[in-house]
């Protein structure tokens, strides 16, 4: 089972955690890795464009683990932070249809303070 962690503070997205590897089939043939994968990959890359430099992401391949974290909303204008905040809550909206539809296979801890 892959298990995705999403935080939130005072109303910011703080981090993205993805461990695990789902189970659903075999490695290459796995629709629902390739789902969250794709998914989580394209929100690492949209947040790059929009605000590089001003978070943090670690990987191990091998685990099936990524962290995304230290946002750094400080250095964003408010439109910019707003538009980080959508680009979240769409991946939070795309995990959580996926959850819907293999939840044997995805969980979704969501953690706001």
């Amino acid at each position: 089972m892959t298990t995705v962690c999403l935080k939130k503070t005072q109303g910011f997205w703080q981090s993205l955690e993805v461990s695990g590897h789902t189970g659903y089939a075999e490695s290459g043939s796995d629709i629902v890795c390739a789902g969250i994968s794709t998914a989580t990959i394209f929100t690492i890359n949209l947040l790059d464009k929009f605000i590089p430099n001003k978070f943090s992401v670690v990987t191990k391949e091998v685990d099936g683990y990524l962290y995304l974290s230290n946002i750094r909303y400080d250095l964003l204008d408010v439109n910019t932070q707003k538009l980080v905040t959508q680009v979240f809550d769409n991946l939070h909206d795309i995990l959580v249809d996926i959850m819907n539809n293999y939840p044997k296979y995805l969980k979704i801890k969501l953690e706001n303070n």
